[in-house]
């Protein structure tokens, strides 16, 4: 059984979850803005200033993909549109990922 303090982070980070999917939206309406993601984590922050994510860091929104002639799925953080006219399907954001190399965070290609 968790600990409170461990049940309280829980918690708020699954609220932080939850407030940024929907401060998201439908993927196949509209796409938030890095202001929406902002105010929203902002939030959440001041919840809990732990959920913080580190400097350097540019919220992008992972979107899976579905191809229906091909059965292929995907997941993709740049050029949603160009995918959706080759025939992809938006199925929606399933996260977020930074876009700007920070400080601390992994480089790409080494593990």
């Amino acid at each position: 059984m968790f600990a409170f303090e461990e049940m309280e982070h829980f918690v708020k980070s699954s609220l932080l979850s939850i407030s940024l999917l929907l401060a998201v939206g439908g993927a196949s309406v509209a796409h938030a803005s890095g202001t929406d993601l902002a105010s929203v984590a902002n939030a959440a922050v001041q919840m809990d200033p732990s959920l913080a994510v580190p400097a350097g860091v540019t919220l992008a929104e992972l979107h899976r993909l579905y191809h229906p002639r091909n059965n292929t799925h995907m997941i993709i953080h740049y050029d949603i549109a160009s995918w959706l006219r080759s025939g992809y399907v938006d199925e929606g954001v399933i996260g977020f990922v930074s876009s700007t190399p920070f400080e601390g965070g992994m480089r790409s290609g080494r593990v």
